[in-house]
């Protein structure tokens, strides 16, 4: 039933072998290991106020071989995200879609997730960590290649939902493998790389897209996302490969997992968690709306060539994983978090105006561009480091943060589209400042909130 990592160093990674298939793992690979839900409600947690806590057994060195095949594999399931942003005009040209149309192919990959984020990730957690992360890549690379070669929107559309279902298992199951690999003195470490894995798989297909579209159009774009997850799925498997069960030593059972009705009813009336929910869909609706009208906008308002204006897209994007005060900041407690989150609204706002209101100048433009996906880099940081505390009580905090993350996917979803429906609305890029507006509204008033909620938990028991 348990599997187990094998390769190098295998026999560090034997005594973890039963949490690589049942721990209950949110978003970014924080790890709980729960009792049956009403009994005692222990949870051990591996990240509270970035701080280790609570977590026993685990390797005494960490394997960076497969450290980064895990990685890699998330990062592979990101590429499929950011893949249409540069392509979508030959899409659009060869397939005739609309501006709104376009915007649902960028963000239809995020519908799984938006609505059964918080089951897929229960059934994750049964079905067994390694078996979904390869499951997914292997999805990855069919509905690839069903992309590349559709005959038309219909079926392009159903195979960015099927990419959204194998992004959800590979990035579920991953994070969780990489927790049985690292040792406890490099835990922090690698939940900071590992959640730099959207913003730096985005933009390597922003970057490498222009170079394939040269080479064969949008469909060679495809392709090549099918080949790179299917060739990873091939050396993440035989990295981890599973070995023949010793017939000398038995696997221990698999800790119960807490029944998932009861959890769920108690994480929905947390105002606190729903609260963070609603930020971060409006966080990852901004984001990936700014970042798919990027290259349009410098092509057509600033006149720079395709290429360039995919590249700078590119470099302002990973400006964002590249900046780590705001990280630092969010996970200490100088500042109240919902003020962190309300100044980066604020500022997002502010941007906006730089960014898409009609003649501003060049440079004042680009400065506010590089300082929107700057101070962005906040947002995650601060609701992943109070979303455990806000968690509604033990054997809860995986949903919590799981739910956290279906708000992301509703962004992810609803963002390009909607953005996509203002701008042709209004007849230019003039409208992106209104949806922006809208939304950087909207999360002030939700950090407001958040605000009360901080506050009754910061007051002594």
């Amino acid at each position: 039933m348990g599997e187990r990592i094998s390769g190098p160093g295998a026999s560090r990674h034997r005594r973890a072998s039963s949490s690589l298939e049942h721990p209950a793992t949110n978003y970014l690979g924080k790890q709980t290991k729960r009792s049956q839900y009403g009994h005692s409600g222990t949870v051990r947690t591996a990240y509270q106020r970035g701080r280790r806590i609570g977590v026993t057994g685990g390797p005494q060195q960490t394997n960076w071989t497969i450290g980064l095949m895990l990685f890699g594999a998330s990062v592979v399931a990101a590429v499929q995200i950011g893949k249409p942003v540069v392509a979508l005009p030959a899409i659009s040209a060869e397939l005739r879609l609309s501006l709104v149309t376009a915007g649902w192919l960028v963000g239809l990959i995020s519908l799984i997730g938006a609505v059964a984020g918080v089951f897929i990730g229960s059934w994750v957690d049964r079905f067994g960590h390694r078996r979904s992360t390869l499951l997914g890549l292997v999805l990855l690379a069919i509905c690839g290649g069903a992309g590349a070669a559709s005959p038309g929107t219909a079926v392009l559309l159903t195979s960015r939902f099927g990419e959204g279902l194998g992004f959800m298992l590979t990035t579920l199951g991953a994070p969780a493998l990489l927790h049985a690999v690292t040792s406890a003195r490099h835990h922090g470490r690698r939940v900071r790389i590992w959640s730099t894995f959207l913003p730096l798989g985005t933009t390597l297909a922003i970057v490498g897209a222009p170079l394939l579209l040269d080479h064969g159009g949008w469909r060679m774009v495809w392709l090549a996302s099918s080949l790179l997850a299917a060739g990873w799925a091939v050396l993440l498997a035989i990295t981890t490969r599973v070995p023949a069960a010793s017939p000398t030593r038995q696997q221990p059972p698999p800790p119960p997992l807490a029944p998932l009705r009861p959890v769920l009813r108690r994480v929905l009336r947390s105002r606190g968690i729903m609260a963070l929910a609603v930020i971060f869909a409006l966080y990852t609706a901004q984001y990936l709306s700014a970042t798919t009208v990027l290259p349009g906008i410098l092509k057509d308002t600033y006149r720079f060539a395709p290429h360039q204006a995919a590249l700078l897209a590119a470099a302002v994007s990973l400006s964002q994983r590249r900046w780590t005060p705001s990280r630092r900041m969010a996970h200490r407690h100088t500042s109240p978090r919902w003020l962190l989150i309300a100044a980066a609204a604020a500022v997002f706002l502010a941007d906006g105006v730089g960014v898409f209101a009609d003649g501003v100048p060049w440079g004042l433009a680009m400065a506010c561009l590089v300082l929107f996906f700057l101070v962005g880099g906040m947002i995650p940081a601060v609701v992943f480091s109070v979303a455990p505390e806000f968690a509604p009580g033990p054997g809860t905090v995986a949903t919590s943060v799981g739910l956290v993350c279906q708000g992301a996917s509703i962004g992810l979803l609803v963002g390009p589209p909607v953005a996509a429906a203002v701008v042709t609305a209004m007849g230019g890029w003039s409208g992106m400042l209104v949806f922006l507006s809208i939304a950087s509204a909207a999360m002030i008033v939700s950090a407001s909130f958040l605000r009360r909620v901080e506050s009754s938990h910061s007051r002594p028991a």
